[in-house]
């Protein structure tokens, strides 16, 4: 059977400035016996040789979550006690790359929180891990071309759907977020399925950035801006060597 990939190499940076120091909280290194007011921090990305490759084959769908077999989740490797669900049944590092070669993580970091309320990551949804490798766990889309955010209203001009920001490992695509002004946009009113995904027009099944209401630990309303969310829909366990080839390399970053 032929197994086509389409393999990304890039040094997983972004050419545009990351805004490292407008996080509030960056990542620790989770060593200090202080707490994280004694952890060492850090706002500077280096470059990595980051490889991905993206099945071309069209692999199907699980039908359940746990269908999907991992080496380890962030919910294992967390040692948490909660449910399986779309955000924590997911990879403990990369599970997709965008346009711009940055690689894209869980939304979920790895201490199976949210990053966002956590105020660790910046306002084009970037950070870096103690391992100092820029990575995407959010959207952050933008209204403006302001030459900081991956995509922004200008690239939906002229367009029918919302535009490519690049693929998860299962080989599934993964597209901007459906705006409220762009409503005559295909596959506008197909509502996203909870993976973030859905299929429309003969497109077959797609990602979507999105936005989701969440409460935070304390309580405080707010609204996630996803890129992907966690889990894949695509069937990993049908993709030839999809762990054995993967460093496993769990997120540096506490």
């Amino acid at each position: 059977m032929y197994h086509p990939f389409m393999v990304m190499a890039s040094y997983s940076i972004t050419d545009k400035p990351s805004n490292l120091n407008d996080i509030r909280r960056p990542p620790g290194d989770g060593t200090s016996g202080g707490g994280y007011a004694s952890s060492k921090v850090t706002r500077d990305a280096v470059l990595q040789l980051a490889m991905n490759r993206i099945p071309l084959r069209d692999y199907g769908l699980v039908s359940s979550l746990t269908e999907n077999t991992f080496v380890k989740s962030l919910l294992s490797d967390g040692k948490s006690s909660a449910a399986p669900n779309t955000f924590n049944y997911a990879s403990t590092s990369t599970n997709g790359i965008a346009f711009d070669g940055v690689e894209i993580y869980p939304a979920m970091n790895n201490t199976v929180n949210q990053s966002q309320p956590a105020a660790e990551i910046c306002s084009i949804g970037v950070h870096v891990g103690q391992g100092m490798g820029l990575h995407y766990h959010a959207d952050g889309f933008s209204a403006l071309n302001n030459g900081l955010s991956l995509y922004n209203s200008d690239d939906y001009t002229g367009k029918t759907h919302p535009p490519l920001l690049g693929f998860g490992l299962d080989g599934v695509a993964l597209f901007g977020k459906y705006l409220a002004a762009n409503s005559s946009m295909i596959g506008y009113s197909v509502a996203l399925d909870e993976y973030g995904g859905h299929d429309h027009d003969g497109i077959g099944y797609h990602y979507h950035a999105h936005t989701e209401a969440a409460v935070s630990p304390l309580g405080k309303a707010y609204t996630l801006h996803l890129l992907l969310r966690g889990a894949w829909r695509g069937k990993i366990n049908s993709i030839p060597s999809f762990w054995s080839n993967d460093k496993k390399s769990t997120y540096l970053g506490f």
